[in-house]
């Protein structure tokens, strides 16, 4: 961190880290999870954002965000999600940020409406890459583990924000 000062992506890294430290107290990894929080979204405060009532009739869309849409436990565990998705209430989005493809990732395709190769994305674009898509509900699915995205959460894309699957800790944010 000291070479890298108010990076988050090296703040993020180091809780992820944390996450095996016996030297750090519950408390004191929650505080740091707080703290990081905070700084993000200070950086990035809401934007005033007009109504956008669904259509009659539109489903609600969901996207699910994640660099880990490969063979990877988080692709593992979000295939029979996909798969039982109900489809006349949810259309169902992925932003893949990663770049590994294998066929994991062709099964993870197949089960979505709608794929986005967001790798190359950098963070403003793909923020509204995901807003112009009329996201509902984005579901962070690496919070700060791997190559983590919070910095796209943080610009609020869609009006409901949520983490599941690939870091069991808080993400210290409150958009999420």
């Amino acid at each position: 961190r000291e070479l890298a000062p108010g990076s988050f992506a090296v703040e993020s890294a180091e809780l992820f880290t944390l996450l095996f430290s016996d030297a750090v107290s519950e408390a004191e990894l929650f505080a740091r999870h707080r703290a990081f929080g905070e700084r993000l979204e200070a950086r990035y405060p809401p934007a005033p954002r007009a109504a956008r009532p669904r259509p009659a009739g539109r489903r609600i869309r969901v996207g699910y965000l994640s660099p880990d849409l490969w063979r990877h436990p988080v692709a593992l565990f979000l295939i029979p999600a996909l798969a039982h998705h109900e489809r006349a209430a949810f259309e169902v989005f992925c932003y893949s940020t990663g770049t590994t493809i294998d066929s994991v990732t062709a099964e993870v395709r197949s089960l979505v409406e709608h794929w986005r190769d967001a790798a190359a994305l950098d963070d403003e674009a793909l923020a509204r890459a995901i807003a112009e898509d009329g996201i509902d509900i984005l579901m962070d699915l690496a919070g700060h583990s791997g190559e983590s995205r919070l910095e796209v959460l943080a610009r609020r894309p869609a009006p409901v924000q949520a983490t599941w699957l690939g870091y069991l800790h808080t993400s210290g944010t409150r958009c999420l």
